[in-house]
């Protein structure tokens, strides 16, 4: 079963995959992981808990020197983001 933001991911990246096989060819590397929610035993504080909606800000505009998002808003919690360091186990 996919949920609301699985189904978005796949969507986007099916738009991704029409558009660069239109233009010649296209590598996505990804990582998918499933955390179970913040309320069950070992769920991760992020994911499964209150969202209040669509929320900018939560990441700077370019990536980090490792490639991946850097969490802008440091020991605090943001946007349903715990802190930075619940936010780079993702």
């Amino acid at each position: 079963m996919i949920n609301k933001s699985g189904l978005l991911i796949l969507v986007i990246v099916s738009l991704f995959a029409a558009r660069a096989s239109a233009q010649g060819t296209l590598t996505l590397t990804g990582t998918v992981r499933d955390y179970k929610a913040a309320g069950e035993p070992g769920g991760h504080p992020d994911f499964e808990s209150s969202i209040t909606g669509h929320v900018t800000g939560i990441v700077d505009s370019t990536l980090g020197g490792d490639g991946t998002p850097v969490y802008l808003h440091g020991g605090s919690s943001f946007g349903g983001v715990t802190d930075s360091s619940s936010f780079s186990s993702w």
